[in-house]
């Protein structure tokens, strides 16, 4: 089917402004009038456009107001086009962070109140009622406008103009700007008959720009589609393609000393629409865009993007750049993130299509990952190897480390790692969690993992944009409402690794796009793209597919998950379930399993087309689980571990199970998997193997706990001990009809009588003897086995399994030693658990002075000191409540008032529907070593409709302030308030997300930052500012806000978020109540910006004395900034997973605040740093008073970390 356009009745509208003849001699240009008129009469007879012609006198500053203001919004609506085109003289001024832009009028050049400001146009042009509007800027330094538009972007021209496409983009807002020149580059023209740049005149009647612009309106601009046979273009030239064009046309004409290099922008209200010319004379036909279908879904859910989904892999290719170019330098290199970061994908999809395209001689051998038998698995991957130079991709390294049976291939896999690319001319690319590169470092490769390793992080904004966005546009496809997409990324940013769960909701939506019957080809918004509403839609598609199932597929769905994980030390990660551990002789398990693993692999709902689907179908297009082949046979994985990790009826089994029983599940399969392997040969059942009994108490007795090779090894092990039982009482039956009979050969006589009873008396007693030492040595065999097997797993760290194991040797051998041992394991356990470093907490911080710190620990919050890690306090809170969000006041933990300690909660659903947000204070007291605490409720806290994101106390802990992710507010009294009470709420605080919360230490000012880029300052002190307490709005910032911290003298701010850069901000002109009464805001300046961090920047804080500034960062970073210099003085890579908060502990001596002391940061992950003194050795006592620091050198750092090993 095709699709004839016809033109809209209503004609497009085109304002044509050309200036040569200016007020000021000196700036008379040649060629804009003429350029004007051109630009008019293509418009006019070519395009149907109705012109309204600009030129010279009546282009002054007050005419262009009035045309801007008064003339266009009355002959403009919402459906008629607006072309402006400007040919004159532009200019720009250098600021501290961006330059400002002007258009000089034919009247303007005296001074900058004559010119007319670019940032004026973009607001002016923001008030039209019209849907599509193109500016188009031929003047120097028009590039400038770039910062009075909005985003830079240039969209790929699609391959094929669809119908659905076209449509798309004229009911979609589209306001575009296309400058020719740069914002430090002048446009080409003619002045007094000499060219300006040198360039060519091609006949002196034109500027390049307007010449370029000509040629492609005729029809050179339609540069795509190309067609097989030959035919270029469509009959459609978007603003897309014109831009491309113009830009290449004149980047070829300029000259090297003066290049000129057209820009493209959009304006804020801007959507997914483009500014549309046709081509003159030309038939426009446009076929349908393909049928949607599952098979072609843009979003891969779960499942691992491949080399032939590169098309579709997106928002990556900084990273790929950075990364090829390592793999082009290094023989071995190993990506490195946290779960959820997009490893695999990113090594597969975007690496390999990266070196396929700039090295086509290189063999990329086909993807391996380590399985149950990695050497084996590296050599055939080897085998295939063809040429000299060769690529082998390794992923997911940490396979290596998910079962005891593969540690004795561990370190002989790596090592022929290292030997296989010694030549350089083998590379191999590794991916590895995070969580485990400290296991390398002992590793063959811990030499050189410096240079090995590849650290991956989280996406920026603009890169989840690309990899949302993208894939939707090549199929045709639109977000509803626009905003989504917004929220979507805000939620994912707040959720470490959550990737896989965003791409799992896009194609969720894409499977509910294929249900609806009317082909709309729109992913409608649903409640659980929300904030927080990621996870919970996995949660509930899974909860759907365990309640479509009857009780005995239930506990069969159970068995099957618990099979397809593995435990070590409460982390939870997936493991390949060979599919042969499946197999059971019970002919109805076999079918449900297969039900099981249907409904995980979306198999249970596939249909062929949409319309025919079955809109309750379980598994319809969702894959939780997939399916793979290995040298040892087929298998099934877990697509991600989010899958199970956060879903309560996996937790309850979980708990259900134990450690101990799943490790000693694990146990029986790989014994029974290696004699089945063996041709079930004796030797390799368990004989007197302490296992025996408890895989026959604790699995056997249990329908279906085993399967059917287990079962039977379980079985044929019992079988062969109770053999060799029978066969020692055979010998011992033999011994007592020995006896007998020597016995009734003497019974004759008295002396025969007394010597048969001796001989059968001894040879009961030596019968009672060898049955008693029989039994005894087999105890103690048993007993010595067990206590090997605890010992073992306490070296490994493997607490439960140690304590199961030393439990049973116990139990076989009552002594202390052994106790005692127990004892130690069980503490070991203990300290672990319940110690300063935890396994993954779910929320931690530490007080502004580094003394304290805060940790969420399940059903409490343990809070203690963070110098000796001893705890003080712990909170009971909610399992079912989620921490938002914790903050320490500045009290004295010893005096009589305290210090507060306050923490956030997300209490779930009310009875309105609506998430409750509640807030709780607490007063921390300690005196002779005993720890009391208070409690002052402070909500719930209505008007908070998201996530609690921030919390701060002013200096006095008189009163605290709460931000969220609605973009609201608040702060709340404390001081002679109980309950505390709302001092002031601003709903619309910021238009986005409140991410970053602090008092100037008057507690007069509060600053905050947000998700709009943008920091306001707000006035707390007094009532003078009730309406509108906001005093100043800073902004800089090329990305969301996250830290900001005053100075202690409230002179200075530095503030820095996404964009990664550091910004000192001079906020001393409103010092006191200096900016409280002016009717205008100040202009506040950023006076210096520091680079150096590659991560988002997460927490800030000054020094005592303002010299030093400390920053921490998701690049997993530390860095000491000299503020005056401008330069970072020291750097600290604890290597421990992204830092999340740092703190001062200044000392004062005489009264006199220095910039020595100690540094407490916490991190994300389950290490940390524990705080440990710094100190300048130029100095005597190793500390530094106001105006007396060094510059950096020499600056020495001691830390340490905690972690389990």
């Amino acid at each position: 089917m095709c699709f004839v356009h016809v033109i809209d009745p209503r004609r497009p509208f085109a304002v044509i402004i050309g200036i040569a003849e200016y007020a000021l001699p000196r700036l008379r240009l040649a060629s804009p009038v003429r350029d004007a008129e051109a630009l008019a009469t293509c418009l006019e007879q070519h395009h149907g456009y109705e012109v309204r012609l600009v030129r010279d006198r009546e282009a002054s500053k007050a005419g262009l107001q009035h045309l801007l203001e008064a003339e266009l919004p009355r002959v403009l609506d919402d459906t008629r086009p607006l072309l402006i085109y400007f040919a004159g003289h532009g200019m720009a001024t250098d600021s501290i962070d961006r330059p400002r832009g002007y258009l000089v009028p034919v009247d303007g050049g005296k001074d900058l109140d004559s010119l007319l400001p670019m940032g004026y146009v973009a607001r002016a042009l923001g008030k039209l009622p019209s849907r599509h509007l193109m500016l188009l800027l031929d003047c120097c330094f028009a590039g400038a406008f770039r910062w009075s538009a909005g985003r830079d972007v240039v969209l790929p021209i699609p391959p094929t103009m669809y119908r659905e496409r076209y449509e798309r983009f004229l009911a979609t807002p589209a306001w575009q700007v296309i400058a020719s020149a740069a914002h430090d580059e002048q446009a080409a023209d003619v002045v007094a008959g000499l060219p300006i740049g040198k360039r060519d005149l091609r006949g002196g009647t034109h500027s390049p720009f307007l010449q370029a612009l000509l040629r492609g309106l005729s029809g050179s601009a339609d540069v795509s589609p190309r067609h097989e046979s030959g035919k270029v273009g469509d009959g459609v030239i978007t603003a897309t393609e014109l831009y491309l064009y113009l830009r290449e046309e004149i980047e070829a004409g300029s000259l090297h000393d003066r290049p000129q290099t057209p820009g493209m922008w959009t304006l804020p209200r801007h959507r997914k629409g483009e500014y549309i010319f046709h081509v003159p004379a030309a038939t426009l036909t446009l076929p349908d865009a393909p049928t949607l279908s599952l098979e072609t879904s843009p979003y891969r859910g779960f499942l691992v993007y491949e080399e032939k989904h590169a098309e579709l892999f997106h928002g990556r290719r900084a990273v790929t750049e950075v990364l090829r170019q390592q793999v082009e330098r290094q023989p071995i290199t190993v990506v490195v993130g946290s779960s959820g970061t997009g490893k695999s994908s990113l090594v597969r999809a975007g690496l390999v299509p990266a070196l396929r395209k700039a090295y086509p001689h290189w063999q990329i051998l086909p993807p391996i990952r380590p399985g149950a038998m990695p050497l084996a698995t590296l050599d055939a991957a080897l085998a295939k190897r063809t040429g000299a130079a060769a690529v082998l991709v390794v992923d997911q390294l940490e396979e290596l480390f998910a079962a005891p049976e593969r540690s004795k291939e561990r370190n002989p896999f790596l090592a022929r790692l290292l030997e296989i690319t010694t030549p350089g001319d083998l590379r191999v690319v590794g991916t590895l969690r995070a969580d485990l590169e400290t296991e390398l470092w002992s590793s063959p490769l811990g030499k050189t993992w410096e240079n090995v390793r590849f650290p991956l992080g989280d996406m920026t904004q603009s890169e989840l944009r690309e990899a949302i966005e993208a894939p939707a546009d090549q199929k045709v496809l639109t977000f509803e409402p626009p905003e989504m997409v917004d929220r979507l990324i805000n939620t994912v940013v707040s959720m470490p690794g959550g990737l896989p769960l965003l791409s799992f909701t896009l194609h969720k939506l894409y499977v509910d796009c294929l249900r609806r019957a009317n082909n709309d080809r729109k992913l409608i918004e649903l409640d659980e793209t929300g904030a927080g509403g990621i996870a919970l839609a996995l949660r509930e598609h899974t909860d759907r597919i365990y309640a479509s199932f009857d009780a005995a597929t239930r506990d069969t769905m159970r068995r099957v998950l618990l099979r397809m994980v593995t435990v070590k030390g409460g982390t939870i990660s997936r493991r390949q379930l060979p599919l042969t551990e499946l197999e059971f002789a019970d002919h109805q398990e076999c079918e449900r399993v297969q039900t099981v693993l249907d409904a995980l692999t979306g198999r249970s709902g596939e249909i062929a087309e949409p319309a025919a689907s079955d809109p309750g179908a379980t598994g319809y297009g969702v894959r939780l689980a997939v399916r793979g082949g290995s040298l040892d046979g087929g298998f099934i994985e877990l697509a991600h571990d989010a899958v199970v990790r956060d879903w309560p009826q996996f937790r309850s089994w979980l708990r259900d199970a134990s450690e101990g029983d799943l490790l000693l599940q694990r146990a029986v399969t790989a014994s029974a998997t290696l004699w089945v392997r063996e041709n079930r040969h004796a030797g390799y059942l368990w004989r007197g193997d302490p296992r025996l009994a408890l895989a026959l108490s604790r699995l056997a007795e249990t329908p279906h706990q085993l399967n059917e090779s287990e079962a039977d090894f379980v079985v044929s092990s019992r079988a062969a001990e109770a053999q060799e039982q029978e066969a020692a009482l055979e010998r011992t039956r033999l011994q007592l009809n020995k006896a007998k009979l020597e016995a009734e050969a003497a019974r004759h006589g008295a002396r025969s009588r007394r010597l048969m009873i001796a001989a059968l008396s001894i040879a009961l007693v030596a019968v009672g003897i060898f049955l008693y030492f029989n039994w005894s040595r087999n105890q103690m065999a048993q007993a010595d086995a067990w206590e090997q097997h605890g010992a073992t797993a306490l070296a490994d760290r493997n607490f439960g399994e140690a304590e199961m194991a030393y439990a049973q040797s116990l139990l076989l051998r009552q002594n202390s030693d052994v106790r005692h041992a127990l004892l130690r394991a069980r503490g070991g356990a203990l300290s672990v658990s319940q110690g300063f470093v935890s396994a993954a907490p779910r929320f931690s911080t530490i007080s502004g002075d580094g003394a304290l710190y805060a940790m969420v620990r399940g059903d409490h919050i343990e809070l203690g000191s963070a110098a000796s890690r001893e705890r003080y306090w712990s909170i009971p809170i909610d399992l079912h409540a989620s921490i938002e969000s914790l903050a320490f006041g500045n009290g004295d933990p010893s005096s009589a008032a305290g210090r507060l300690f306050a923490y956030a909660m997300d209490l779930g659903a009310g009875s309105a529907g609506a998430n409750i947000h509640r807030v709780i204070v607490v007063r921390l007291t300690r005196s002779q070593g005993r720890a009391q605490s208070s409690v002052a409720t402070l909500g719930p806290i209505q008007r908070a409709t998201k996530r609690i994101s921030s919390m701060a106390f002013d200096r006095s802990d008189a009163m605290l302030a709460i931000g969220s992710d609605d973009g609201s507010l608040g702060a709340y009294a404390l001081s002679g308030h109980d309950p505390p009470c709302e001092y002031w709420f601003n709903p619309n605080a910021h238009t986005i997300a409140v991410h970053g919360v602090a008092f100037r230490a008057d507690g007069a000012v509060l600053a905050s930052g947000g998700g709009d880029y943008e920091i306001h300052l707000w006035w707390m002190k007094d009532d003078r500012k009730r309406n509108d307490r906001r005093i100043a709005v800073l902004a800089g910032h090329q990305d969301s806000v996250f830290g900001v911290a005053f100075s202690l003298d409230g002179t200075r701010l530095a503030s820095g978020g996404y964009d990664r850069a550091i910004r000192i901000w001079d906020v001393g002109p409103c010092a006191d109540d200096a900016c409280v009464d002016r009717k205008e805001p100040p202009k506040l300046e950023t006076i210096r910006i520091l680079q150096g961090h590659s991560g988002v920047v997460e927490s800030l804080q000054f020094s005592s004395n303002g010299a030093m500034l400390a920053s921490v960062s998701k690049d997993q970073q530390l860095r000491l900034w000299d503020v005056d210099r401008a330069r970072s003085v020291a750097t600290l890579e604890p290597r421990i997973g992204p830092l999340r908060s740092v703190a001062f502990s200044d000392l004062v001596r005489g009264g006199r605040p220095t910039s020595c002391g100690s540094m407490a940061l916490r991190s994300r992950r389950s290490r940390s740093i524990r705080p440990a003194p710094f100190w300048w050795p130029a100095m005597a006592q190793g500390c530094c008073g106001p105006g007396s620091c060094p510059t950096g050198r020499g600056l020495r750092f001691r830390w340490s970390m905690s972690t389990r090993r």
